[in-house]
């Protein structure tokens, strides 16, 4: 044991350690040997109060321990919530408590005693869930501030261990029963395996070792799509996912966005189906789109209507500007620009106030050059292919009736046009955030 801790390429005598102990076998066996190599550390206990008064022997233990050899120690007495997932409530309790210690203590690392029965027996556990690649993978030996140096020990060889250099531990009563997953695969599946199969830990591990090899690869390709793939809005509200090739990656991105897989298959058979919305755990929603995805990292509120005087003014709304100014007809007339971004209007013929809005169902304009003829602005909006974000927030000026008169960047309506009678002329620019 001395020795794995001496190969360790993660720990120098220069580090300072917080080795995360819950009395059992495990972190005693590693207390124990990083204290023989003569290592500085520290002891971090969390006592859940869950075994009554089992769990104040391992939290004495541990104190005993620290006290033997003259380590500082760090306890808390954390009550977990009763609704939800009590294993993981514990689990997010104590290395939030853990890197706590670590930021306000001066340690560099946090060591954790996860050895390779561990890593076995999560495997199997995640694949019996239907875990993807990322799932499977084994655990990292390290993982930002964590270390975990143990995982190619067995639990025998620490049992080994501690009985040749008399190290005390504790067992916890509850790894005794079959009543979760975990112990489940520990207590039957595993040694049903080991039972058939003539070297099935070994082999199984060097199985294990090729998929994280794998997963590396995978995870350097999966940043190439991603750079390559994702399209991020100017306002950073929205990313727009490609999804004509490597839908593999497609489906990866979700997951870490925290849609479920369900979920994750509703999408993948709704691609040709534009419109359609789905919303991740995490509260965020995701639109189809014609030839992509669409993730909007903030929920899109409809603009909120203005209503505009017509005097020269600078207009700020959500998403840009929009300057107004008023000139007499003789300085426009024949020199009109092209730019739709630009709209002059004949403020005689126009029904004031005006106004500038999301668009509203049923919204249609008679744009210029069509002889009268309206078109629904969701069809105009098709084909620019805006994706529904982009919709919801895209400015419609309209008149006091309600007449679209001008969707800037896209189409002008032939109402209010400028020509050599008019004398009143109203210039609209608009400018994007």
């Amino acid at each position: 044991m001395r020795k794995v801790i001496q190969k360790s390429p993660f720990l120098t005598k220069g580090e300072r350690l917080l080795v995360a102990v819950s009395g059992g076998v495990d972190s005693m066996v590693l207390a124990h040997a990083l204290c023989a190599e003569g290592h500085d550390l520290a002891l971090v206990h969390v006592n859940y109060g869950l075994r009554g008064f089992e769990s104040d022997l391992d939290e004495e233990l541990v104190r005993e321990f620290s006290k033997e050899f003259k380590t500082e120690i760090f306890v808390n007495r954390i009550a977990l919530p009763l609704q939800g997932n009590l294993q993981e409530n514990a689990r997010t309790a104590r290395y939030r408590y853990f890197e706590s210690v670590r930021a306000t203590s001066g340690y560099n690392l946090i060591l954790t005693a996860h050895h390779a029965d561990d890593v076995l027996e999560g495997f199997l556990l995640h694949f019996a869930r239907g875990a993807g690649l990322k799932g499977l993978k084994p655990m990292e030996p390290v993982t930002g501030h964590i270390v975990r140096p143990l995982l190619e020990v067995w639990k025998s060889e620490l049992v080994e261990y501690a009985i040749a250099n008399h190290v005390s531990y504790r067992d916890d009563s509850s790894n005794a029963t079959q009543e979760y997953d975990r112990n489940f695969i520990r207590h039957s599946v595993i040694p049903s395996l080991i039972s058939r199969f003539t070297g099935f830990r070994k082999s199984a591990m060097h199985s294990l070792r090729i998929l994280s090899d794998h997963y590396s690869l995978y995870m350097e390709q999966y940043e190439e799509w991603k750079r390559n793939s994702l399209i991020e809005s100017p306002d950073d509200k929205s990313v727009r996912i490609v999804v004509d090739n490597g839908f593999h990656f497609v489906r990866q991105f979700l997951a870490d966005l925290r849609f479920h897989p369900t979920v994750i298959t509703n999408i993948t058979n709704s691609l040709d189906k534009p419109g359609r919305m789905f919303i991740s755990r995490s509260g965020a929603n995701l639109y189809t789109h014609k030839d992509c995805l669409v993730y909007v990292t903030e929920p899109l509120a409809p603009l909120v209507a203005v209503s505009i005087s017509c005097d020269d003014a600078l207009i700020g709304i959500e998403t840009g500007y929009l300057s107004l100014e008023n000139i007499h007809g003789r300085d426009v007339c024949g020199n009109l620009p092209t730019d739709l971004n630009w709209a002059y209007f004949d403020k005689g013929k126009l029904h004031l106030p005006l106004h500038i809005r999301s668009w509203q169902a049923g919204d249609k304009v008679r744009p210029m050059g069509m002889k009268g003829h309206h078109r629904k602005v969701q069809d105009i909006y098709s084909d620019h292919k805006l994706t529904i974000p982009e919709k919801t927030v895209q400015p419609v000026l309209c008149d006091h009736l309600g007449e679209v008169l001008w969707i800037p960047g896209l189409v002008r309506s032939d109402r209010a046009p400028v020509n050599a009678e008019s004398e009143n002329v109203i210039c609209l620019r608009w400018q994007k955030k």
